[in-house]
């Protein structure tokens, strides 16, 4: 019977855009644009990869927090990601049973939401197709300080379908565009399956990882008082415009559920929501006024969170730098006690030697980065 995989891509795209030197010279010079890591995840849910699924929705988090110290030119980097499907059989055979699950984006709730509503079933799993997909349908950034590469997971030979891989793989080193490659099994069937061949090829790595590994659930003395700091840092979000409530509801919605899915899972997404990482502009006023300070004199009454309609202008910026400074200190908590946590898990697992997901992607994708002067 054939053994299914669930492929998925992480296109990781860090950049950052350099302004150029004015006439008076480098005194004048505005500083440079902040570094941005792109993390675009393009799963196979065809059969039998349900444990590598279960990776990427657990594991999320904690993969973000890895890389999430990285710095260039001594600027913190932006973490976007974006997700794909493929593999699966209720897929349009058209298109080559892939899809576009969300582009790049900073929104970590959307990508956790979508990873949660994907499922597996049968299909045809091509590895050169979805590569060319998203090498040319992600917004890769044209900077030439940038790290972009593509994460490309699975057990099927790499060379199925109607686009060879070593094509699309040419194509995407013409955008610098690294490919990497996570065969899930064996490393003599990696090779059989040319998963080496295509990490070659785009001057990647090829990872090996047990795709049913789960990671240990361990408890520790200050989970309890994480959860508590974490409610309170919701509260500190002020839902405006159109997408106001229904951001509340996303952040509420993948607490619970990344919660009911592992214990070690949410506190990782706790940590990520204490962290530059966790923006949420879209709908959350805190957020947005860091990039508009203007913003409050532009929306209606209306569009504000109840508590604020009511107040004059003065009273609305009072209000809102207090929740800011509020959750400024709720995560400066939620940070320090995610230090002690890991190191209460780290000693706990001294002697652990499966190779997941989480513990094999962030350590190849910093030695890459390092090679680009990122630091972490």
């Amino acid at each position: 019977m054939k053994c299914n995989h669930l492929p998925f891509i992480l296109a990781l795209t860090l950049s950052s855009s350099f302004s150029p030197t004015s006439a008076a010279g480098p005194r004048h010079r505005p500083p440079l644009a902040p570094p941005t890591v792109q993390l675009a995840l393009l799963l196979d849910t065809s059969n039998s990869m349900d444990g590598l699924l279960h990776q990427a929705k657990t594991e999320l988090w904690s993969i973000v927090n890895e890389i999430g110290s990285a710095t260039l030119n001594g600027q913190d980097a932006t973490i976007q990601v974006a997700l794909y499907e493929y593999g699966k059989a209720s897929l349009s055979s058209e298109n080559g049973y892939l899809r576009m699950v969300a582009p790049l984006t900073t929104d970590l709730d959307l990508i956790s939401e979508k990873l949660y509503s994907l499922h597996t079933n049968g299909g045809d799993e091509y590895a050169g197709q979805v590569i060319a997909h998203a090498s040319n349908h992600l917004e890769w950034t044209p900077s030439s300080n940038a790290y972009k590469a593509i994460f490309i997971a699975g057990n099927e030979p790499f060379d199925q379908g109607p686009v060879h891989f070593k094509g699309a793989i040419g194509n995407a080193r013409e955008k610098n565009i690294v490919v990497n490659t996570i065969h899930c099994g064996d490393e003599r069937a990696a090779f059989q399956g040319g998963w080496n061949e295509g990490a070659r090829l785009g001057m990647g790595s090829m990872l090996t990882i047990n795709h049913n590994a789960q990671k240990m659930d361990i408890a520790t003395p200050y989970d309890d008082e994480m959860y508590r700091l974490n409610g309170m840092l919701n509260d500190t979000y002020l839902g405006y415009g159109a997408n106001g409530a229904s951001g509340a509801l996303r952040q509420q919605a993948q607490d619970a559920g990344v919660k009911r899915s592992k214990r070690s899972a949410s506190l990782e997404r706790a940590k990520t929501k204490a962290s530059k990482h966790y923006k949420n502009s879209s709908w959350d006023l805190v957020d947005k006024i860091k990039e508009d300070k203007d913003v409050l004199s532009s929306l209606s009454p209306e569009a504000l969170p109840e508590p604020m309609r009511a107040m004059d202008k003065s009273q609305r910026k009072k209000y809102v730098a207090e929740k800011s400074k509020q959750r400024k200190n709720i995560q400066t908590k939620l940070l320090k006690l995610s230090k002690k946590r890991e190191a209460y898990i780290a000693n706990k697992q001294k002697n652990e030697s499966e190779s997941r997901l989480d513990n094999q992607l962030p350590s190849k994708v910093k030695s890459q980065m390092r090679k680009l002067n990122f630091k972490f």
